[in-house]
C-alpha cells in the first residue's frame, strides 16, 4: 500500500470518528439553541477562521479563484445540505440521521456515473434498489403506520441534505481534479455559509438578541458550536477532501458507513434514543443491499 493511499485512509478514519460523534452533538446543542442561530454562531466562527486561512495563504490560492463559480456553487450546495442537516436532526433522531447517511455513499455512486461517467454494474443497482427500500421500511413504515408529522418532516429535510451533501462532494471532486487545495473548498465553504445565514439570522431576531443568545448560552452548548465550526468543520472538511484527492470516490465513500458506529452508541447511551424493531429489519435491509453493492465495487478496483 502506498504511503498516500495509507496518509488518505488515516485522513478518513479520523473523519468518519469526528463526523460520528458530531451528529449526537448536534441533536444535544439543539436542545439549548435553535437550528438558525447555531449555524449562524458556528459558521462565524469557522469564517473568522477561514479568512485568515485565506489571507496567509493568499499567494497560492489567487489563481484558483478563476474558478470561483464552481467553487461557490459547491459552496452553497454544503450550506444548504447543512441547514437542511440541522432542521432534520432537530425534528428526527440519530438513529434515523444514521440510516439515511448510510444512503450516502451509494448515493455517490449514482452521482458519479452521471457526472463522471462511472460504470454502474447491475449488482450495483439491485443493491442500491434493496437500501433504499431498506430505508423505507426503517424510516417511513413506521410512521406511516403511525403518524408523526414532525417526525416525517424532518427524514424529509433529512433526504434532501443527502442530495445537497452528494451534490457537494462531487463538485469538490471535479474541483480537486483541477487542482484546487481542499483548505481552499473548505475554507470558502464557511465563509459563504456565514454570508448566507448569518443575516437570515440578524433579520429574524435583531442582532443585539442574537448577541444575547451567545452569551447566555449554556457552556456545554458553546463547546457544542465550536465543535462543530472547528473540528467537526474546518478540520474535518479538510481532511475529507485532501483524502479525496488522492484515491478513487468509491473508496473515499465507504468510509461513511463508519460513521453509525460511533454515532449511534453515543445517541443511545446519551441521548437515550431507543431501537425499533423496524430500525433493525430496515438497517439489516440496507446492509445486504451495502453489501451486494459495494462487493462488486471491490472486485473491479
Amino acid at each position: 500500500m502506498s504511503k498516500r493511499r495509507l496518509h488518505a485512509y488515516a485522513a478518513l478514519l479520523t473523519v468518519a470518528i469526528i463526523w460520528g460523534v458530531a451528529t449526537p452533538i448536534i441533536k444535544y446543542t439543539l436542545q439549548g439553541i435553535s437550528p438558525f442561530p447555531f449555524l449562524a454562531f458556528r459558521f462565524s466562527i469557522a469564517a473568522v477562521f477561514s479568512i485568515g486561512i485565506i489571507a496567509v495563504n493568499w499567494h497560492k490560492y489567487k489563481t484558483h479563484f478563476k474558478h470561483i463559480l464552481p467553487i461557490t456553487t459547491q459552496s452553497l450546495l454544503a450550506t444548504a445540505s447543512l441547514v437542511l442537516l440541522f432542521f432534520g436532526i432537530d425534528n428526527s433522531t440519530v438513529l434515523d440521521t444514521n440510516i439515511i447517511a448510510t444512503l450516502s455513499p451509494l448515493m455517490i455512486v449514482l452521482g458519479g456515473a452521471i457526472a463522471f461517467r462511472d460504470r454502474v454494474t447491475h449488482r450495483e443497482k439491485l443493491g442500491i434498489t434493496i437500501a433504499v427500500l431498506g430505508t423505507i421500511l426503517a424510516l417511513f413504515l413506521p410512521i406511516l403506520m403511525k403518524p408523526n408529522e414532525t417526525r416525517i418532516t424532518g427524514n424529509l429535510f433529512l433526504l434532501l441534505a443527502l442530495v445537497g451533501d452528494v451534490s457537494a462532494v462531487l463538485i469538490a471532486k471535479w474541483l480537486m481534479r483541477k487542482k484546487v487545495p481542499p483548505l481552499l473548498l473548505a475554507s470558502w465553504s464557511f465563509i459563504v455559509g456565514a454570508i448566507i445565514v448569518l443575516p437570515i439570522v440578524l433579520h429574524q431576531t435583531g442582532a443585539q438578541n442574537f448577541i444575547q443568545q451567545i452569551i447566555t448560552l449554556e457552556l456545554g452548548y458553546k463547546i457544542g458550536v465550536v465543535y462543530m465550526a472547528l473540528v467537526s468543520g474546518i478540520i474535518a472538511y479538510t481532511l475529507y477532501n485532501r483524502a479525496a484527492k488522492s484515491i478513487e470516490i468509491s473508496e473515499v465513500s465507504l468510509f461513511s458507513y463508519l460513521n453509525p458506529v460511533f454515532s449511534a452508541p453515543i445517541a443511545i447511551l446519551w441521548l437515550g434514543e431507543k431501537i425499533t424493531q423496524h430500525l433493525v429489519l430496515g438497517a439489516i435491509l440496507i446492509a445486504t443491499g451495502v453489501f451486494i453493492a459495494e462487493t462488486k465495487a471491490k472486485k473491479k478496483h
